[in-house]
């Protein structure tokens, strides 16, 4: 490895490591989130290092470069093993298998009211503009008869839409 590296390159290189290890820590921080919200154990049972760092955006080879290979790796290392710990502690406890179940079932609940909520939006709308269309179809009748000339009436799936 040369030795007179320009100072630019050195300070790129030192820049986009302090980035990746920004976003590595960004990403422990919300797995540490998914953990005691119980998200991450109704997801997974156990996660490894390809899991964090994918959720860091990172490549799984970014531990197997000479930087990172020793004490990064054993940080993230250590870090998976204790939320695999907790994951485990917490598939033993029946009282919080309840309570991320009732967790669960609430977002489910939350789902299902969401889409109900939209549906009936949609049904207003729908009622809404078939009044519409059958008054512009009373007028349209009525502009016909003043005028004495005759409407063609509109046909839709064997319908008379008039």
């Amino acid at each position: 490895m040369p030795k007179n590296i320009p100072e630019q390159l050195q300070l790129s290189a030192q820049s986009r490591t302090a980035a990746s290890l920004n976003r590595l820590h960004k990403a422990q921080q919300a797995i540490k989130v998914d953990l005691k919200t119980g998200k991450l154990a109704r997801t997974r049972k156990s996660i490894d290092r390809a899991y964090v760092l994918r959720r860091a955006g990172l490549n799984p080879d970014f531990l197997k470069g000479p930087k990172h290979a020793v004490a990064t790796r054993e940080a993230v290392q250590s870090f998976v093993d204790s939320v695999n710990r907790h994951l485990t502690k917490r598939d033993d406890d029946p009282h919080l298998k309840i309570a991320m179940l009732r967790e669960e079932l609430a977002e489910w609940q939350a789902k299902y009211q969401r889409i109900a909520d939209q549906i009936n939006d949609w049904a207003i709308r729908l009622r809404s503009l078939q009044r519409k269309n059958r008054e512009l179809k009373i007028q349209l009748d009525q502009i016909g008869s003043q005028s004495g000339t005759t409407v063609v009436s509109l046909k839709g799936r064997g319908r008379d839409l008039r």
